[in-house]
């Protein structure tokens, strides 16, 4: 899945890194037997999924995205929960600061 985002960068399709960037933390979390928490995420992250997409789209410096998904997964690989949980904060909350960028360059996005 990495391989296919990192075609994504080269290729700067933002559509498709979206798809594939959903699909990461689908796996992760249904991978940990979270089928419930992923079906709510999924009723509850219009939203947030709009930011994210609208980052991708806005933003082509996505090396940052899939540096984290490399140490999400080392991190899960290497059976360290404390560094999976510390690269996962780290890549999530990224979210937020980026939400306050876009806030500023496109403020008739939001209410």
């Amino acid at each position: 899945m990495i391989s296919l985002q990192e075609l994504c960068v080269e290729e700067k399709n933002y559509e498709r890194l979206f798809e594939l960037d959903e699909e990461f933390h689908k796996t992760i979390i249904i991978g940990r037997g979270k089928t419930r928490t992923w079906n709510l995420l999924q009723q509850l992250g219009t939203h947030y999924n709009r930011i994210r997409f609208l980052r991708l789209a806005d933003n082509y410096d996505w090396e940052i995205i899939l540096s984290e998904h490399h140490a999400i997964i080392r991190a899960i690989r290497e059976r360290d929960p404390d560094a999976a949980e510390q690269a996962m904060r780290e890549h999530l909350s990224r979210v937020s600061f980026e939400k306050e960028e876009l806030l500023k360059k496109y403020p008739s996005y939001f209410k």
